[in-house]
């Protein structure tokens, strides 16, 4: 195998990444901040054997999540070169760090200095290592002294370890590092507004786990929501959001969409489509958006606004694809994502439905959801019309946006 000498000093970052959130990211930053390091190694195991009782999430689940986050952060951190080794999942049976800092040896050559970064709550485990006295041989260590973690403590243990081991061990205090993997699975599924799921968690990484229904954490999404649903809904309205998933979903499929995705927005379209007008103007009131003089006395027309808002606060959910869909099922928009047309025409076309020409725009939406949006757009547009009513200005421009560019695509 080829040596890498280019590189002189390279930090490790190995780990569960069960699932791989922000805090991994800044570890990773300050470690190449402080310690002038080239680049950093982001290691996932494949079978570890301290947490052996432990359940883990399949391994391509978790190389998959770390390696989207990784080009993630790549783009917003260009002075920081992360890169994912797939050394220990590629590696059978279980894995041992002297096991891959001898591979990483031989893969960098001698001349590389290699920098292991744990938290302070490992250093006291680090004697129970294979092999440990040969692993502070090859490698220097950053521990982060965690929050609540006390430092007095870890720094005594280093300063055993210096001793007794001739180790070399850097304590770092930070109080960045708030959140672990194991309090992000439990946040998730206590399905509800978590701090800790809002900042600490990855956009790519919590779609991912949607779509891949990872811990169980969309199927008990699901039945929490249905269950809400059927309890405070009418009847009639809570068939209508069963048939308008449905119908989501049919849609994803067709046009190649995360259908989990699909069916969560769906489901969440009409939460508050029973709240009082009052209760309405007080959400977007509070939101900050969707209160605008067209809007103020619809239910209608706010109905979408505050429940894009509300989904986090009642069930946890969070990023802009999902209550976009939401926020604008009703009105439409200019240049709407997949998921945002998904929703509007499932909403009109469900199979309770009915309406003049129905049947039309369900067999277009088999062939093309763009033109089977621009009907609907122009229908919806018709209606407000009759009805005397003033047409929204995210209407209209949805209807010219696809208008025109339908026309173009002829």
């Amino acid at each position: 195998m080829a040596k890498k000498s280019m590189t002189k000093s390279i930090g490790i970052l190995g780990g569960t990444f069960d699932p791989v959130h922000k805090g991994h990211l800044k570890l990773a930053a300050i470690a190449c901040e402080r310690f002038r390091l080239d680049k950093i190694l982001f290691i996932p195991c494949n079978d570890p054997p301290h947490k052996m009782k432990d359940r883990i999430a399949n391994s391509n689940d978790r190389l998959n999540m770390l390696e989207k986050a990784i080009d993630d952060a790549n783009i917003y951190r260009p002075n920081h070169k992360f890169e994912v080794s797939t050394v220990e999942m590629d590696r059978q049976g279980k894995t041992y760090t002297i096991d891959t800092l001898i591979q990483l040896k031989e893969i960098y050559g001698d001349g590389c200095n290699f920098y292991f970064i744990i938290g302070a709550d490992v250093v006291m485990d680090l004697v129970t290592w294979r092999n440990f006295e040969e692993v502070f041989r090859l490698v220097k260590f950053i521990a982060f002294n965690r929050q609540g973690f006390p430092a007095a403590k870890t720094q005594k243990q280093i300063d055993f370890l210096k001793e007794k081991y001739g180790a070399k061990i850097s304590l770092v205090n930070t109080d960045l590092i708030k959140v672990s993997s194991t309090e992000i699975r439990e946040e998730l599924l206590e399905i509800k507004k978590s701090d800790t799921i809002k900042d600490e968690m990855l956009m790519t990484t919590y779609d991912y786990i949607i779509l891949n229904n990872l811990y169980g954490y969309f199927d008990k999404l699901k039945k929490v929501i249905l269950a809400d649903l059927k309890s405070s809904l009418r009847k009639d309205r809570y068939e209508h959001t069963v048939s308008v998933m449905d119908t989501a979903c049919e849609l994803a499929i067709r046009f190649e969409y995360d259908t989990n995705k699909a069916q969560l927005a769906a489901m969440l379209h009409d939460v508050v489509k029973e709240y009082p007008i009052e209760k309405l103007q007080a959400i977007c009131l509070k939101s900050g958006r969707g209160l605008d003089k067209c809007s103020r006395n619809s239910t209608n027309l706010l109905h979408g606004p505050a429940a894009a808002f509300i989904i986090e606060e009642k069930y946890g959910i969070i990023g802009n694809e999902i209550s976009n869909s939401i926020y604008y099922h009703t009105t439409g928009r200019g240049n709407m994502s997949m998921l945002e047309k998904i929703v509007y025409v499932a909403d009109k076309i469900e199979p309770l439905n009915n309406f003049n020409g129905i049947d039309k725009v369900r067999k277009v939406a088999k062939k093309s959801i763009d033109e089977a949006l621009l009907i609907l757009l122009e229908k919806s547009i018709e209606r407000v019309k009759t009805e005397q009513k003033e047409l929204h200005s995210l209407q209209s421009s949805a209807f010219n946006h696809y208008n025109k560019a339908l026309k173009t695509k002829k």
